[in-house]
């Protein structure tokens, strides 16, 4: 008759590393679930308007702590109907060097 070996029970060690690996992973696996998430709206927003802007959130959150009504505008425009001294102005709001740099405004 065949002797049979105990079942190996995992030794604390193995076990730990396991834990350590998963407590090092997990904030990886939700970073690049969110930037897959944030990349695909991008991608979708390029083609569908969004429902709502951060803006708008902001206004809807302000008004139910004020106790006030809010009423939703937004009328998206398509892109050749924004003048270009329009776009210019965002953009100059935002990055005054923009057109002087190659995307990272290393001065700044």
């Amino acid at each position: 008759m065949a002797r049979r070996s105990p079942a190996k029970t995992p030794s604390p060690r193995k076990h730990r590393g396991g834990f350590l690996r998963k407590l090092i992973l997990a904030p990886v696996v939700v970073l690049a679930a969110y930037y897959g998430l944030c990349l695909s709206l991008l991608v979708l927003y390029t083609v569908v308007p969004p429902p709502f802007t951060g803006v708008q959130i902001q206004r809807r959150v302000e008004a139910m702590i004020s106790g006030e009504e809010y009423e939703k505008r937004y009328s998206p425009a398509p892109a050749s109907r924004i003048p270009d001294h329009l776009r210019h102005a965002v953009i100059a709001a935002e990055d005054q060097r923009f057109y002087d740099h190659f995307g990272v405004d290393w001065e700044a």
